[in-house]
C-alpha cells in the first residue's frame, strides 16, 4: 500500500522542570505524542520532546547548564515547564537550570508554557523548605508578568498541554515567530548525533533505532524485575514511567525523519507502547484487593512482550505503511 504523505514542520518542545516532577514530565510527552497522533496531518506540524536526560550528550569546557544551552535550549521553539515542591539547583546565572531555561527563551521571543502543581506531598517531612520558599517566590514573580497554569493531577496537566500546545502551534504558524530549525531532509539519532539523508540510510537509521529500543528493552525489564514489584510496587511503576518517557522520544525522533514516518505504522505502534507504559506508571498502589499490583505486573509484562514482538519486525516496511 502506498504512503499518504503531507508537508510537515518539526518544532522542537523543551520539557523544562526539577527532579521532582518525573511523573509530570512523562505527562507531558504523553501530551506531544498524542498531540502528533491527532493533530499532526491536520496542523502540517510535528512536536519533537527535547529533555535533557535523552537529548545532551557529554560534553566538557564550560558549566553544565551553558553546555546544555548549546545543545538544546537555544534550538528549541516551544518551552513546557512545571514545578512543585522545588525550583532545582543554582546556575552561574539563575537559581536554577529551569529557570534559566524559561528566562532565556522568553527573552529570545519563545513562547513558554509555565504550570504549577498544586498536589499534597505524602511526606511534608520530606520537603526541602527553602526550595520550597523558593518556587513561591518564583511563581508569585511570574504572576506578574505572565499567565500562570495550575494542575492537580498529570491527567490534567496532559489535557491542558494539549489543549495550550494547540494554540502555541496555531499561533506560529499564523504569524508569530517561526520555528528556530526548519525543516530539512534529514534525521537525528533519538539521542542526538548527525543529521543524515534518510532517502540513502533510511535502514540504517532505523537498525540504530531499533539497537537502542533493544538496549532500553533489557535494561528495563532486569531493573523492573530486580524491583521486585510485590515488595517495591512504586519502584517498579518508575520504571515503567521511564521506558514511558524513552519511548515518547523515540517516537519523536521517528516523526522527525518525514511527514510519512510521523504517520506510519510504525510510529503508531510506539505510540501505542507509550500509552501503555504511562498508563502503568500512573498506577496506585491503593488497597484495592491488589488489582492495581496484577495490572502492573501483567501490564507490563504485555509491554515488555509488545516491545520484543516490535523488534522482530521489519521496520522498513512498518515506516512505509500508514498507521490503520
Amino acid at each position: 500500500m502506498a504512503s499518504v504523505s503531507f508537508s510537515a514542520q518539526v518544532y522542537k518542545v523543551l520539557i523544562a522542570s526539577p527532579s521532582d516532577t518525573s511523573e509530570s514530565r512523562a505527562a507531558i510527552q504523553q501530551a506531544i505524542v498524542e498531540w502528533n497522533d491527532l493533530n499532526a496531518e491536520g496542523f502540517g506540524a510535528v512536536l519533537l520532546p527535547v529533555m535533557w536526560e535523552m537529548s545532551a550528550t557529554p560534553s566538557i569546557g564550560a558549566s553544565p547548564q551553558a553546555i546544555l544551552n548549546d545543545q538544546i535550549v537555544d534550538d528549541a521553539d516551544v518551552v513546557i515547564a512545571v514545578f512543585w515542591t522545588r525550583l532545582g539547583t543554582r546556575t552561574e546565572h539563575e537559581p536554577s537550570g529551569s529557570v534559566e531555561e524559561i528566562r532565556r527563551k522568553a527573552g529570545q521571543g519563545a513562547p513558554v508554557l509555565l504550570y504549577f502543581l498544586n498536589q499534597p506531598v505524602a511526606n511534608p517531612l520530606n520537603v526541602d523548605t527553602l526550595q520550597l520558599k523558593a518556587v513561591q517566590d518564583f511563581k508569585t514573580e511570574m504572576q506578574g508578568i505572565a499567565v500562570l497554569g495550575d494542575y492537580e493531577t498529570n491527567k490534567d496537566l496532559l489535557h491542558y498541554v494539549q489543549r495550550d500546545l494547540t494554540r502555541v502551534i496555531r499561533k506560529l504558524q499564523s504569524g508569530g515567530d517561526g520555528p528556530t530549525n526548519p525543516p530539512q531532509p534529514s534525521s537525528p539519532a533519538p539521542s542526538g548525533g548527525t543529521a543524515v539523508d534518510i532517502g540513502q540510510d533510511l535502514e540504517r537509521i532505523l537498525n540504530s533505532y531499533k539497537d537502542e529500543l533493544r538496549g532500553l528493552l533489557a535494561r528495563q525489564r532486569v531493573r523492573f524485575e530486580s524491583a521486585t514489584p510485590e515488595s517495591d510496587p512504586d519502584g517498579a511503576r518508575r520504571v515503567m514511567v521511564e521506558y514511558a518517557s524513552a519511548l515518547s522520544q523515540m517516537v519523536g525522533a521517528v516523526a522527525a525523519l518525514s511527514s510519512a514516518a510521523a504517520n506510519s505504522r510504525l510510529n503508531e505502534l510506539l505510540i501505542d507502547m507509550t500509552r501503555r507504559s504511562t498508563e502503568l506508571g500512573h498506577l496506585r498502589m491503593y488497597l484495592d484487593g491488589g488489582q492495581s499490583l496484577r495490572k502492573l505486573v501483567d501490564g507490563s509484562e504485555g509491554v515488555f512482550s509488545g516491545t520484543s514482538e516490535l523488534l522482530e519486525q521489519n521496520w522498513v516496511e512498518l515506516i512505509e505503511t500508514p498507521k490503520a
